[in-house]
């Protein structure tokens, strides 16, 4: 709290239980540096909304890993500082456990973009494809020619398509299909 005065602010403090959690589950030094790498401005908006909005359940089995796995933290604070906190929170509260590490993986700000990129209808169908082969989804992005690419495809084919797809074809194929 020394370091990181937002961790007592009212807002945060006004969710006991989830910063109980939080606390509770994340090993300390990991989730300094965590916060150290985000700036206070940020994690002063995001934190309370996302404790907010954020189900126990979900804040402990994926954000808690997320924040536990130092390789991640450079793309956790493009999405806190890009993604709106309340489709992060959608994000958050619709993946399921160890999905959105492999995908925080690919280079650069790739996630962000297409993430950004989504139509806000479509962010569940998103999480489908995040949820059912993150794997060849990372494959998918990785080699697409753009995050805008990767984004109409998400914005406007069915999820059971691309997943029918995905599961019937190679990731680079289709990737080259995109552009």
């Amino acid at each position: 709290v020394l370091h990181n005065p937002y961790m007592a602010s009212p807002g945060v403090l006004s969710h006991p239980f989830q910063v109980i959690a939080l606390l509770k589950n994340c090993e300390v030094g990991k989730l300094d540096l965590f916060c150290a790498a985000c700036p206070a401005a940020v994690m002063q908006d995001a934190l309370p909304q996302l404790l907010r909005h954020v189900e126990m359940q979900q804040l402990v089995s994926v954000l808690v890993p997320l924040l536990n796995n130092v390789e991640l933290h450079a793309p956790l604070v493009s999405m806190l500082r890009r993604v709106d906190v309340l489709r992060l929170a959608d994000i958050l509260n619709g993946a399921l456990p160890g999905k959105l590490d492999i995908l925080l993986r690919c280079p650069g700000e790739t996630v962000v973009d297409i993430t950004c990129a989504v139509k806000d209808d479509r962010v569940s169908a998103m999480l489908a494809l995040v949820n059912h082969a993150p794997d060849k989804l990372f494959d998918l992005v990785t080699n697409c020619p753009g995050p805008e690419k990767a984004a109409a495809f998400v914005n406007f084919v069915e999820p059971e398509v691309v997943i029918w797809l995905l599961d019937s074809a190679s990731p680079m194929c289709l990737a080259q299909l995109l552009g």
